[in-house]
């Protein structure tokens, strides 16, 4: 490939040109060869693009001219004809197969059962063109094909791959083969970390070996509340035990988390968790129950030795979904918790789990999809009045935010409200689509919303000081938003994320 080309694209797949060592994918001036014209011609120099060397030699691949070795390749035994020479050249495995005192080098046909045919056309091609496509389908045979015949450029491509293409779907069986493939116990771990909630509602982690739980659920970083960690995890045990062939009873159940309990963080959970929602498992004994609710009874300084982890998860401990016991009936949320669907046309609400009164806050807003009036109102109510509310909750006295229509509520919808809306610019994220960042500041005691778009961003100060609850309210029918939860130095940046 000229350094003017274009790179190819495939649907459904990615290309990639491997360099050979040393080199950038595009030569740049200092990588261009050049010769001297003879006696008779002019006297100049003229580049050559080194990547012609790659166009002649991929010619070579796939051609039948001057092979001398034939491959009988996978379960199909698909044949491919290649050249000695250029194996042994790129790969010091072919070189010791091919030209040595082995069986093979004296040998016209070779069976190689153990590599797909796709994987072992990938790699040919990687060795004679430094070219290859991948696609998800057939990444991890071509991981185990470049590590068996130590093509490292080609291993280091599908690694990259692989990395880019994680999603909630792939995370945990990509973890499971991880150690024996790739000798890395930690790959796909900072993804599962990162989209916990997404990743524990895939049907690969109900896939999961105990092992390999074990190994997720010991990390400080997962991102999702540990009592909802409890509950998949109890999915995840039912389905276990089908595995094993034993009836889904609790001491069955108790048999298949012997080695996952223990790394549950039970002591981080609310009393009334433990109560209605842990207790009645019977998955704990009536000492450890004791143990924990006389942990969460102490003083911070009088707290006696426990037998389960006392510390919250890092990742963890500004997580909160939307709250199912606060929500208008006509509000509709996901499993997760974190999408709100409105089923008839008139106001509704949706309140945040968590109260905040210290530090800064930060969650994003997807407006998934908006009516026909483009109507959500985005903001804050008093944590004491989240019993209180009714359809109308934005006209609350304790109410804060923006709706997406430029109505700003200062504390309800009274006469400083034309004030405010004439104070700040037209809010312009009335459209399905739409990315909403908003920072609740609990030291300064003001409120912020940025769209993520069009950068502009809306700044509300003068915020009276109590315990504030995240507040959502929506009007048409079929108003769909997607809540997520950031970290406060994450506000106003759009990292990549997870395929959803």
């Amino acid at each position: 490939m000229g350094a003017g080309d274009s790179q190819p694209r495939t649907n459904g797949a990615v290309q990639t040109v491997i360099p050979p060592v040393g080199m950038s994918a595009r030569p740049n001036q200092s990588q261009l060869l050049t010769y001297e014209m003879l006696d008779d011609e002019r006297d100049e120099k003229a580049p050559i693009e080194i990547d012609q060397l790659a166009k002649d030699f991929g010619a070579l691949c796939g051609a039948r001219k001057f092979t001398d070795i034939t491959f009988v390749v996978g379960q199909q035994r698909e044949k491919f004809t290649a050249h000695k020479i250029v194996l042994a050249a790129r790969s010091k495995v072919f070189d010791a197969m091919l030209f040595s005192r082995f069986e093979e080098a004296r040998a016209t046909e070779i069976e190689i059962p153990d590599v797909t045919p796709a994987a072992f056309s990938i790699l040919l091609s990687a060795m004679y063109k430094d070219q290859v496509t991948l696609s998800p389908e057939v990444v991890i045979d071509v991981v185990y094909a470049a590590k068996k015949y130590q093509v490292n450029s080609l291993t280091a491509i599908a690694l990259r791959f692989m990395q880019k293409g994680l999603s909630p779907d792939n995370a945990c069986s990509l973890l499971e083969m991880a150690p024996h493939l790739l000798e890395d116990e930690k790959f796909a771990i900072d993804f599962i970390e990162k989209n916990a909630i997404e990743v524990f509602e895939s049907p690969g982690f109900l896939n999961l070996t105990s092992h390999a739980l074990s190994r997720v659920i010991r990390s400080d970083q997962l991102g999702i509340p540990e009592l909802e960690l409890f509950q998949k995890v109890l999915v995840w045990a039912g389905k276990e035990c089908d595995r094993r062939r034993l009836d889904q009873t609790k001491p069955s159940i108790r048999k298949v988390l012997q080695n996952i309990l223990p790394y549950i963080r039970f002591p981080t959970m609310t009393m009334e968790d433990i109560t209605s929602e842990v207790a009645p498992t019977e998955l704990l004994t009536n000492e450890q129950l004791l143990s924990i609710y006389i942990w969460q009874g102490a003083k911070v300084d009088q707290k006696p030795p426990i037998s389960f982890p006392t510390q919250a998860r890092a990742a963890g401990r500004g997580l909160w979904r939307l709250d199912a016991s606060r929500v208008s009936p006509a509000i509709q949320l996901s499993q997760s918790n974190s999408h709100a669907k409105l089923l008839i046309n008139g106001h509704s609400h949706v309140l945040g789990s968590k109260e905040m009164s210290r530090g800064k806050h930060c969650w994003r807003v997807h407006m998934e999809r908006m009516g026909g009036n483009n109507w959500v109102f985005v903001g804050i109510v008093g944590a004491h009045r989240k019993d209180s509310l009714k359809g109308l909750s934005f006209a609350d006295t304790t109410c804060y935010g923006w709706s997406s229509v430029n109505q700003i509520y200062h504390g309800g919808p009274t006469r400083r409200q034309e004030y405010w809306r004439s104070k700040f610019a037209k809010v312009d994220w009335n459209r399905s689509g739409a990315v909403v960042d908003v920072l609740l500041d609990c030291d300064e005691w003001c409120l912020r919303v940025m769209n993520i778009s069009s950068r502009r961003e809306w700044k509300m100060e003068r915020i009276p000081r109590r315990a504030y609850l995240p507040h959502f309210n929506m009007y048409d029918l079929n108003n769909e938003i997607r809540m997520e939860t950031l970290r406060p130095e994450d506000y106003g940046i759009l990292r990549p994320t997870a395929g959803r």
